[in-house]
């Protein structure tokens, strides 16, 4: 899972805010991260200067009045983490399935 979609945590995190009325320079002033970052992470800006971080999501999420986890799981990216490694199981068992098949048929030769 090299390129994992943190496009979810952004979008509840502006969502959230936005129902608070609350602009991003306000969750700046409370969770210490600048609002430039808090609008690369809402937007799911990628590269290597807009790398979301667990220390600035758990300071934006307890400035929201949350827990790091409550942004994760209501945000629905604990479910798409899951959903992809049952993906990644699915795909590996079916490679190890055709391995096996081809392993098979290659003695059936012999």
């Amino acid at each position: 899972m090299d390129n994992i979609d943190t496009t979810l945590i952004g979008t509840y995190i502006k969502n959230i805010r936005l129902s608070k009325g609350w602009s991003q320079a306000k969750l700046e002033y409370i969770s210490g991260i600048s609002a430039s970052s808090i609008s690369n992470i809402e937007h799911g800006h990628k590269g290597i200067f807009y790398n979301m971080s667990i220390p600035a999501i758990v300071k934006i999420a307890h400035a929201l009045e949350m827990s790091f986890y409550d942004v994760l799981n209501d945000s629905g990216f604990l479910s798409y983490i899951g959903d992809q490694q049952f993906i990644i199981k699915d795909i590996r068992q079916r490679v190890e399935e055709t391995e096996k098949l081809k392993q098979k048929n290659l003695f059936k030769k012999i």
